[in-house]
């Protein structure tokens, strides 16, 4: 995004103004975040129970794929039969669709192949982002 780049000298917030820049902000400081031992700690415990929570820096990384769901929402469904789990996309307005690309033997497996879709997503974000520069 060109021009402004600190939103606190955004002088007009009304959401609609406003909600781009914040949200190209956060995008710009959450990627760095993301690091192998980030996606490793999510992979051996995707919900971040006890004993183990999250660090600071996953819940900040989590926070923010909550918030971005405009595109799209990805949930773990259980298959029939107990086939195992796999991925639904839902979008406001369509239907669900379940992403058969990859059966999970378990929820975690599934949340954890979430999360790493969204990492995939940021990093496209990010390319995209250079690209425009």
């Amino acid at each position: 995004m060109k021009g402004l780049t600190d939103p606190r000298l955004y002088k007009d917030k009304y959401v609609q103004h406003f909600h781009p820049v914040f949200k190209d902000f956060r995008r710009r400081n959450v990627r760095p975040m993301v690091t192998r031992e980030i996606i490793a700690e999510h992979a051996a415990n995707p919900l971040g129970l006890r004993p183990d929570f999250h660090s600071l820096q996953l819940q900040y990384v989590l926070a923010y794929f909550r918030t971005i769901s405009e595109e799209a929402m990805y949930l773990p469904i259980e298959l029939p039969n107990n086939w195992g789990f796999s991925i639904v996309a839902a979008a406001q307005g369509r239907p669900p669709k379940v992403l058969c690309e990859e059966i999970y033997p378990t929820v975690d497996a599934a949340r954890h192949a979430i999360f790493l879709k969204r990492v995939a997503e940021l990093e496209v974000e990010n390319v995209e982002e250079e690209a425009d520069v």
